[in-house]
């Protein structure tokens, strides 16, 4: 079976749609890949497969004149018209399947298997349900059977339904396939569709099932949903490093056997949880200490004092975190640093519980609790905390 998959996006987002594309290539020998698109030059097409040339893999430029093709409203920010485009697939791409993926996700491993995947022969397309509906399938990941979906006239159902009920479309083109194709919709596990951007969202509002499908350890594709994605200069991702793993692939590394590296090493982590921006000497000791990566934790959104931190390259920043996501953080920090006021009891309490070093700068009013070590000045911390890296 031919393996072709298909993705859709302007010029705008290539940045986004080339990071997709290095993860598929890179895992999945003589793929044939459709980028549906209308202004994305030529030139970059002819580079792409000149690299691939070897991996009998090939990029098509398929260009697609939206104002041809019905389109439904957009009811989201982060979706645009080209995200109908997987609505026409079948009409556009001669294949016995085609495995649809949005721009932004990461593919981990050899589609193959996907593919070849078994769709009752009532079905013409395998979804997911969608993390945070639950009652409908994320049309982020499509694999569909033409054959069927010609059969059943799911692209005539679709167009009827933006001519006759275009209000009721509240999710782009998702709503459209969820209703319209509803009865032809095969439910495959996540897997296949690892969706990620709602977990601040989930634990601010206690939501234990979508909490749950948090805990996945290994999905063959992630999927970056909402406006938190990972190319943002903030994101709450938990594979926010994943994605970027791949962004910054070179073409030749893709068609390589280099193995793909994230920045999660084995550097230590020093853990600091604060409520405010005023974090004394912390500069001082991110450019003292450079083999350590300093995590800024905050349960709140950051300022742009904060953000300046990020200019170093051992700084990260979880902003808006939660104590779940905190206390994940904190199981792999090698210690925890009190640096500012006020102290947030419950939480030192937490971490205290782990039983790590814990230092905390002495500050006037500052009541040191046992188990915590108060250091007088900066360079004393620098000092210890440098010995304790070494232990």
């Amino acid at each position: 079976m031919r393996k072709v998959i298909a993705l859709a996006a302007n010029y705008g987002y290539l940045d986004k749609a080339e990071t997709t594309l290095k993860s598929i290539f890179k895992h999945t020998p003589k793929a044939e890949v459709y980028l549906a698109n209308m202004d994305i030059p030529q030139e970059w097409f002819f580079a792409v497969n000149e690299k691939l040339a070897p991996m009998g893999s090939k990029l098509y430029d398929l260009k697609i004149d939206l104002t041809k093709l019905k389109v439904g409203k957009i009811s989201n920010n982060h979706i645009n018209d080209y995200s109908y485009v997987r609505i026409y697939l079948p009409r556009l791409i001669e294949a016995e399947r085609i495995l649809y993926l949005d721009s932004d996700i990461i593919v981990s491993g050899d589609l193959t298997p996907f593919l070849e995947l078994e769709i009752d022969e009532k079905k013409a397309i395998a979804m997911v349900k969608d993390i945070y509906s639950m009652e409908e399938f994320n049309s982020g990941v499509m694999l569909i059977d033409n054959v069927n979906w010609r059969k059943y006239q799911l692209e005539e159902a679709c167009i009827d339904f933006i001519q006759q009920e275009d209000m009721k479309i509240n999710n782009g083109d998702q709503t459209i396939i969820n209703i319209a194709c509803q009865e032809y919709i095969q439910e495959i596990p996540s897997y296949y569709n690892d969706q990620v951007g709602y977990d601040m969202f989930a634990s601010q509002n206690n939501l234990s099932e979508m909490i749950n499908k948090f805990t996945l350890k290994e999905a063959l594709v992630y999927h970056y949903l909402t406006a938190d994605k990972p190319w943002n200069l903030l994101s709450f991702n938990r594979y926010r490093s994943l994605w970027w793993a791949y962004r910054n692939l070179d073409w030749c590394q893709v068609v390589s056997e280099t193995k793909v590296e994230t920045n999660q090493t084995n550097r230590p982590q020093i853990l600091i949880f604060t409520q405010t921006d005023q974090l004394g000497p912390i500069e001082q000791l991110v450019t003292a200490i450079p083999e350590a990566d300093f995590i800024i934790a905050a349960f709140t959104e950051v300022s742009n004092k904060v953000k300046r931190l990020l200019q170093y390259p051992n700084v990260r920043v979880h902003y808006a975190t939660t104590m779940r996501r905190l206390l994940e953080t904190a199981q792999t920090a090698k210690l925890f640093l009190d640096l500012s006021d006020p102290i947030n009891e419950g939480v030192q309490a937490q971490l205290q519980a782990l039983a790590k070093p814990y230092l905390a700068l002495k500050r006037p009013g500052y009541a040191v609790k046992e188990g915590i070590v108060s250091i007088d000045t900066a360079t004393d911390m620098i000092n210890y905390i440098q010995i304790l890296l070494k232990g």
